[in-house]
């Protein structure tokens, strides 16, 4: 006859002398105040605009170890945006790692944006596949590089192995399947790093939609939504004009960057970059236009009020640019301050 089997003992008991519960050595688990989970940002590379750190994670700028996607029709900033974090990234000493889909890249264009070309590692690979094994390699030696960024650009002209068959079958969500494969091992292996990953991406019409939903998608299936912890859309808000000889001369865009995820923010928040075509994204231009649109900074005539004094638009730009912190200060504890009223 069969014994019965007998339960398991618990493996906690109450210590004595503190009152706790303390655990048996044979879990893997520990209290969340006793660990350190892989999840948590510990680090921030601030991005020297202080509206776009507040949209990215309430004002710490943006987070390390994390996945983000940045996209938008054609010509809406995507590109700029990841050239100045690339600058942001080598001003903190680190690494850049530009992945080129689309053989797009100019080393001319870049100059207005400091990067140093020896800290700057290009690759143009054929397919998604080899980019997934070069952001590997980069990852399992990310102690030298640190802090890094690597700039996928972009999943829209990406093309996976099984495209270069003539196989009809093998083409079939090609890269969609690579991006659910190779996203979810990125993720795990970029997690705790001291770098980021962003992807850029484009827009595309659906196809056969009817009046109901959304009448667009982004290529690359919906993998890069899920492993994503933050998404941003780009499109030009505003085109900025100069008159010269009587004729308008188009200077820049006012760039408008929205949250559709967030975990480290607030989604569906919206913010503003400033583009200009000769200077890149200009983050004194950014924050001065930030300032005037919460109301901290105020016109009068032509002037702008600041402490009490009244300064051109040059001269101010001048000070935000020599003292970028106080005005981020300024910015921030203004918006901390609307938020507790709120």
């Amino acid at each position: 006859m069969a014994k019965k089997s007998t339960p398991k003992k618990s493996t906690t008991k109450k210590d004595a002398s503190t009152g706790k519960l303390q655990f048996a050595d044979d879990t893997m688990f520990k209290f969340l105040s006793e660990s350190a989970p892989l999840a948590d940002t510990t680090e921030w590379l601030s991005t020297n605009m202080p509206n776009v750190d507040v949209l990215l994670t309430r004002g710490k700028g943006v987070p390390f170890g994390k996945i983000i996607e940045i996209y938008g029709k054609e010509a809406s900033g995507k590109t700029a945006l990841c050239q100045y974090l690339i600058g942001e990234v080598q001003k903190a000493g680190g690494y850049a790692f530009y992945i080129d889909f689309e053989a797009s890249y100019d080393s001319e264009h870049v100059a207005c944006y400091n990067i140093d070309k020896k800290r700057l590692l290009y690759y143009a690979p054929e397919t998604a596949e080899e980019a997934f094994t070069g952001m590997f390699q980069v990852l399992d030696n990310s102690k030298k590089y640190e802090p890094f960024i690597i700039v996928v650009d972009s999943v829209a002209a990406m093309v996976a192995d099984a495209e270069k068959s003539d196989d009809a079958k093998t083409q079939v969500a090609g890269v969609p399947r690579v991006m659910s494969n190779k996203l979810r091992k990125l993720l795990v292996r970029l997690a705790g790093k001291r770098g980021f990953v962003v992807f850029t991406n484009q827009i595309r019409d659906k196809i056969n939609t009817t009046a109901f939903g959304e009448k667009t998608t982004r290529p690359g299936g919906h993998a890069l939504d899920f492993y994503s912890s933050i998404i941003i859309n780009t499109y030009v808000k505003e085109t900025l004009k100069v008159s010269v000889g009587g004729k308008d001369r188009n200077t820049g865009f006012v760039i408008s960057m929205t949250n559709k995820k967030n975990r480290k923010g607030i989604p569906k928040e919206s913010t503003e970059v400033v583009l200009s075509f000769e200077a890149g994204v200009s983050a004194p231009l950014t924050t001065l236009r930030a300032l005037l649109r919460e109301g901290v900074l105020k016109k009068r005539g032509t002037k702008i009020v600041y402490e009490s004094e009244e300064y051109t638009k040059d001269t101010l730009l001048e000070k935000i640019k020599t003292s970028p912190d106080e005005f981020g200060k300024l910015y921030l504890n203004h918006i901390f301050k609307q938020s507790r009223k709120d």
